[in-house]
């Protein structure tokens, strides 16, 4: 078995502490602005974002049946045509 003198083992035991209490005090934190130079326009459109309009989105989209590129190009009612 290693023998650690009383001292050392303090100091070694300390330092373990020291450095798993000090750690997250390092740790980087989300930015709360944007970074200078940003395109603020873009985190206006993040923000902008709606749940109901997406799904609304997909669900018309799936309503034309299919948007394979060789469906029917003039009918009103589905295929790319209707997606128009």
């Amino acid at each position: 078995m290693l023998k650690i003198p009383i001292s050392n083992a303090l100091i070694i035991l300390i330092a373990i502490v020291g450095i798993t209490i000090a750690t997250p005090c390092f740790a980087q934190q989300p930015p709360t602005t944007p970074p200078p130079g940003s395109e603020l326009r873009l985190y206006d459109i993040v923000q902008a974002a709606n749940a109901e309009r997406i799904e609304r989105d997909i669900r018309k989209l799936v309503g034309f049946g299919t948007r394979h590129t060789l469906s029917d190009t003039v009918s009103d009612t589905r295929g790319i045509g209707a997606a128009r």
